[in-house]
């Protein structure tokens, strides 16, 4: 009976530092809330999108990501990012294409150099 008169006496708010605790556990539950909106399901986002890009896909990145400025620049660093490795692949594909027909006119003369000469 001794701890459930106390525990009255706890929940009873009739103090002021009753009313100043409440208050600070009020703050506290929305500074919380703020935290895990803001900060830690934005992040758990990049993260998410992070693996992905190591994983070797290159996600899109076009869905926002609204978070604290330090995590909205980080997504967008990593846009750029993405978008540098999307043009070098593009760059490369170029190449190697390129590259390939040159061998193969190269390939194509010698033949012609061959058979001309031994026909004359």
């Amino acid at each position: 009976m001794d701890i459930l008169t106390h525990m009255e006496h706890i929940l009873h708010f009739d103090g002021i530092l009753h009313w100043c605790f409440l208050i600070a556990l009020v703050f506290f539950l929305i500074g919380l809330l703020w935290v895990v909106v803001r900060i830690l399901i934005p992040l758990r986002s990049l993260t998410r999108q992070a693996t992905e890009l190591m994983g070797g896909n290159l996600p899109s990145f076009d869905t926002a990501i609204s978070g604290i400025r330090e995590i909205e620049t980080l997504h967008q660093s990593l846009q750029y990012m993405v978008s540098q490795i999307k043009i070098a692949q593009e760059r490369e594909i170029t190449y190697r294409n390129a590259l390939t027909e040159s061998q193969e006119n190269e390939r194509k003369r010698i033949a012609r150099e061959i058979h001309d000469d031994t026909i004359q």
